[in-house]
């Protein structure tokens, strides 16, 4: 394969369902629900500050692009919903591999949840799956939170 790019990694199984949850991609329409990214006690330990309006408007309409990572700094971003609620979102972000002819051999997980959802599980159960979309469904050894 040399001189050769790696081959894309195909499209997640999308929806995830576990015992409370479902995992699915993000909309335009999950806005008002991912404000939870204005309040500073969420952003305090991601990598972002504090979104504005306009830096939400603009963090949505990328989520929503984050559907099939396949090279490394791709994402997926998934919605976490429960009984009907976007209560959190998790992300999957491909990191480094050993050469240009293979996938990422490393990948990233992150999550933040609405602090009204905090203290039941969801985010460890959402958490829970995307570890497992990441060994299964990836051809990962290595994952880092």
């Amino acid at each position: 394969m040399t001189g050769e790019s790696a081959p894309r990694l195909p499209p997640p199984p999308v929806p995830i369902r576990t015992e409370r949850l479902t995992l699915r991609y993000i909309t335009t329409d999950d806005l008002d629900a991912l404000r939870y990214y204005q309040d500073p006690e969420v952003c305090r330990y991601l990598p972002f500050p504090t979104a504005d309006e306009a830096a939400l408007t603009t963090r949505v309409a990328l989520m929503t692009q984050r559907v099939a990572p396949s090279e490394p700094d791709d994402v997926l971003s998934l919605a976490a919903v429960y009984d009907g609620a976007l209560v959190g979102d998790v992300m999957l972000r491909l990191r480094t591999r050993a050469d240009a002819e293979t996938p990422p051999s490393v990948a990233e997980i992150g999550w933040a949840f609405a602090p009204s959802y905090a203290g039941r599980g969801f985010a460890t159960e959402a958490a829970t799956a995307l570890v497992r979309l990441a060994f299964d469904h990836y051809p990962l050894p290595r994952l880092v939170a």
